[in-house]
């Protein structure tokens, strides 16, 4: 069996140590990440990133797209398919 050699870390516990990680990896952690990561972090459910982009003022849907983006790459944020419906984080 073939395993990856690049382990995926597991997922932050809170806000701060989500953007200890963005830090970590050598990204700025700008108002438009801390409001989308605030955004994830006090949800319950998952959300599209279009829902997303409709509650976070101020910041432009592409810019959402790229920080979660970045999010599901460093192990914030999954991105899933929940059966045949639209991608959720």
């Amino acid at each position: 069996m073939t395993t990856s050699a690049v382990r995926r870390p597991g997922p932050p516990v809170d806000l701060e140590a989500a953007l200890a990680r963005v830090r970590e990896a050598g990204g700025r952690v700008t108002a438009a990440k801390r409001s989308v990561a605030e955004l994830l972090f006090a949800s319950a459910e998952p959300r599209t990133a279009e829902e997303i982009a409709d509650e976070v003022a101020g910041v432009d849907r592409s810019v959402v797209y790229r920080c979660l983006g970045q999010f599901d790459e460093l192990g914030i944020a999954e991105h899933v398919h929940l059966g045949h419906g639209r991608a959720v984080y």
